[in-house]
């Protein structure tokens, strides 16, 4: 799971002295990025506390701390809330994700009929499909398998362990950070989950690809993106995907379009067709 220090390392070796107007006249560098010393100095705090935040070996440090280094270090939002959760952990139980999707949600995805539309978990679980989707994102997978918690597909499994989303994803790289990224993001609001501490292990031992995207620490969260794909059936298209957080903790309602009159939506339409045939 993240640990703040990891965290703060990665995001300081990231930035070059020049982003943040430092005079690197004469100065001969054996470290990428900031020094510890110029990143205290950027944030106002002393070099030794913030060598001890590092370190581990200071707790709760105050919001003006962490904003303060969060400027300095030229964090987004998403990093930015990271950080804040890395540095205190709720204590609090977590609510439980369901494992279920209600009728009412169901209803949704069927009202949604030809466009692609998914839930997900927070831990990337597809707890539901409608045909579309399941022939857009997992033919080869049986229809069904969603209704089942021992059967059911997981994105990030997909990601990096099936052989069809390789094919899928015009951009595979892209699709692996920003996966990576949710993970991140989850894990730190909830560094006591035990069922994604177990995912995130399998994967990393099981592919060099996430263990290193998982060490660069990199945070996000999808709400909006464009991708291409490479389907099998219906060729190449170009899709928008918007997540919309739905009333139920954790879970989320992903939606697939396409640019009217394009020809990526004149494919949607042929995918949109055979799942109707199917």
């Amino acid at each position: 799971m993240p640990r703040l220090g990891d965290f703060l390392r990665s995001r300081r070796s990231s930035l070059h002295p020049a982003e943040l107007g430092l005079d690197l006249d004469g100065d001969r560098r054996q470290v990428s990025g900031l020094r510890r010393t110029e990143l205290a100095k950027v944030a106002g705090v002393s070099v030794e506390y913030y060598t001890r935040l590092e370190q581990g070996r200071s707790r709760n440090p105050s919001d003006g701390v962490l904003d303060a280094l969060a400027d300095a270090l030229r964090l987004g939002a998403y990093e930015r809330a990271h950080l804040h959760h890395l540095a205190r952990p709720p204590r609090a139980t977590p609510i439980p994700t369901p494992q279920h999707v209600r009728p009412s949600v169901r209803s949704v995805l069927d009202t949604l009929g030809r466009a692609p539309a998914m839930v997900l978990s927070g831990h990337l679980d597809v707890l539901a499909w409608n045909r579309p989707a399941h022939l857009l994102v997992g033919p080869h997978l049986e229809f069904e398998s969603v209704d089942e918690p021992s059967r059911r597909p997981n994105v990030a499994r997909m990601v990096f362990g099936d052989p069809y989303a390789l094919d899928l994803y015009a951009n595979w790289e892209v699709k692996a950070q920003e996966t990576v990224a949710h993970l991140q993001l989850a894990a730190g609001r909830d560094p006591g989950d035990a069922r994604l501490t177990a995912l995130v292990d399998e994967l990393a031992g099981g592919t060099e690809a996430f263990a290193d995207l998982w060490r660069s620490q990199t945070v996000g969260d999808c709400t909006f993106t464009v991708r291409e794909y490479r389907h099998r059936l219906v060729g190449g298209m170009v899709l928008h995907q918007e997540v919309m957080r739905l009333a139920d903790p954790g879970l989320s309602l992903a939606v697939y379009g396409a640019e009217p009159g394009s020809s990526s939506a004149a494919a949607l339409r042929r995918l949109e067709g055979a799942a109707e045939a199917a």
